[in-house]
């Protein structure tokens, strides 16, 4: 027994090695999400893989095979940032018609069976994409005119952010306060409407909020937990659909493999919409977000021939021992939209600082460059395959207004 006791230890370790060529993220989330979709229907957790089910998906080749072409192949230059670890990105894009997900991509590389997925899984903070959702879409609910005019000043009180570039316009319309991005106009209008407004309206189109985010930092990004690029674009699908909200899907029907000719589907996905806006409240913010992309901060996201609303978000760099005297940025957004595709598209690290401790973070890295190109990439190639048309927003009956750029006023400050 001593004897056996001394000898050393030898593992025989045999790992088979796991192919990945034809998954992604996209089929691992319709794999999990089909078992738990099984699971709801009372069949055992599990089933999706020893049942005898043939499951049929929502994957848009044009769109999926765009996204690897960006993100798995290597024919898009990502911008090089401060940090020993790679720089990544996330990206989901949907049919708001529907709900069904066209194509995501989880991160820069697929190495791991259902690993991260950074489309579905990551929490960031929002930065300036959150405007819309829990700023300006409220107040537009609440009867605001999208002509309204905000005060771009200093501010007061406890929270006084600042403009990026730091100046201010005086009075301006609504219109110019989104599509320039201003952070006073955000503030000062989440702050006169009521920050619970803003907070419940943007819980309503499906934020992961919860109560402590209930504070004038809503209206620039601040959250407590962050959200997912799913989460944002489960949101601003509600101003694509004309106020209805939806949940995304990968999974379009399952079958048994055992059905005959005619019979049902065990499951057939029946989108569920539930109305979170009035239709004139959807068809301001899309008129607003249009010019953020014909003049505004987003004009990269152009593509021939589309009608094109959205929104950029950059988040600076937190106030930290690590950052401090550095400049740059953390995360970087672009949210996008037609009537009939919805994408969402972030940049930045996982992690603040690398295994050695340096500071990682992005350099002149905006909402409004990389995030926004790669959503024009993927939506281009989506038009020019046919996946998508070109249609405008149906203005409401009995619409009156005509959006007005007003700038008018002048701060000497």
């Amino acid at each position: 027994a001593d004897s056996a006791k001394a000898e050393d230890i030898v593992l025989n370790i045999h790992k088979p090695e796991e192919s990945t060529e034809g998954h992604s993220y996209f089929t691992d989330y319709a794999i999990k999400e089909a078992d738990s979709i099984l699971v709801e229907m009372g069949y055992s957790t599990g089933s999706v893989y020893t049942g005898g089910f043939r499951v049929y998906t929502t994957l848009t080749p044009a769109v999926q095979e765009k996204l690897d072409d960006i993100y798995l192949n290597g024919n898009y230059s990502f911008p090089k940032g401060y940090g020993d670890d790679q720089l990544e990105s996330a990206a989901i894009f949907a049919n708001p018609k529907n709900g069904e997900i066209y194509g995501m991509a989880g991160g820069r590389e697929y190495d791991t069976r259902f690993g991260y997925n950074r489309a579905t899984d990551m929490k960031r903070q929002p930065g300036s994409t959150i405007k819309p959702l829990a700023v300006y879409g409220p107040a537009l609910e609440k009867g605001y005119s999208p002509n309204y005019t905000i005060l771009d000043a200093p501010l007061t009180g406890s929270y006084k952010p600042k403009n990026s570039g730091g100046g201010y316009r005086g009075e301006v319309s609504m219109s110019v306060a989104v599509k320039y991005s201003i952070n006073t106009c955000a503030v000062r209008l989440l702050q006169e409407i009521g920050t619970t407004t803003g907070w419940e309206f943007a819980k309503k189109l499906g934020l992961p909020l919860v109560e402590s985010d209930d504070n004038p930092a809503l209206a620039l990004g601040g959250i407590t937990y962050g959200v997912s690029p799913l989460n944002m674009a489960t949101a601003y699908t509600c101003f694509a659909s004309g106020g209805y909200k939806t949940d995304l899907t990968t999974i379009r029907r399952i079958e048994s493999r055992y059905a005959s000719e005619g019979d049902a589907p065990v499951y057939e996905h029946d989108a569920q919409f539930e109305q979170v806006m009035k239709e004139t409240t959807a068809y301001s913010m899309s008129q607003l977000l249009h010019g953020v992309v014909s003049s505004g901060t987003a004009t990269r996201a152009n593509v021939g021939g589309l009608y094109i609303c959205g929104k950029t978000g950059t988040t600076q760099l937190p106030n930290t021992k690590t950052f401090r005297g550095k400049y740059g940025t953390k995360d970087a957004w672009f949210a996008g939209y037609t009537p009939q595709i919805v994408g969402m598209v972030w940049m930045g690290y996982d992690n603040d600082v690398s295994a050695d401790g340096k500071a990682q973070y992005m350099a002149n890295v905006y909402g409004g460059q990389y995030p926004t190109v790669i959503w024009r990439m993927v939506v281009g190639e989506a038009y020019k395959s046919g996946v998508i048309k070109n249609e405008t927003f149906d203005q409401p009956s009995g619409y009156s207004y005509s959006i007005s750029d007003y700038s008018g006023g002048s701060s000497d400050d």
